[in-house]
């Protein structure tokens, strides 16, 4: 086993690749040989292009997904209606009816009543017993 380790090469792959023509991409240097300051620089000139790099392609991406996105067309949708009726003053009231068997279903007794108030009232059961306390 120790004889297959011995026979690896414990050189460090290189990051930067030879070109199809053999020429080096940063200018045919080897990076081993550059001095702590110019690897400090080149990594800061490459940290500031990979920053560019990412904000454009997180602002495409960002162009797609509110292209292809519903919830989003929903979301400026709902903010519209709330808009309006904020336009219009109506106060907000507190919840008068309240579903026994589903408690966070409510209604305040104004405009349509929901689904399951009418499923109840066609039953035969009176609006008061459903009264929220």
């Amino acid at each position: 086993m120790l004889e297959k380790l011995d026979n690896l090469n414990h050189r460090s792959p290189s990051i930067v690749n030879e070109a199809a023509d053999g020429n080096n991409p940063i200018g045919a240097r080897d990076l081993a040989s550059m001095s702590v300051d110019e690897l400090w620089s080149f990594r800061e000139a490459i940290d500031a292009i990979l920053a560019a790099k990412i904000r454009t392609e997180l602002n495409e991406l960002s162009r797609q997904l509110d292209r292809l996105s519903p919830r989003d067309k929903a979301a400026k949708r709902l903010t519209a209606k709330r808009s309006k009726a904020a336009a219009r003053n109506y106060p907000t009231s507190r919840p008068k009816y309240q579903n026994p068997e589903r408690p966070f279903e409510t209604w305040s007794g104004r405009g349509r009543r929901p689904y399951w108030l009418n499923e109840q009232l066609n039953i035969g059961k009176l609006l008061e017993e459903f009264s929220a306390a």
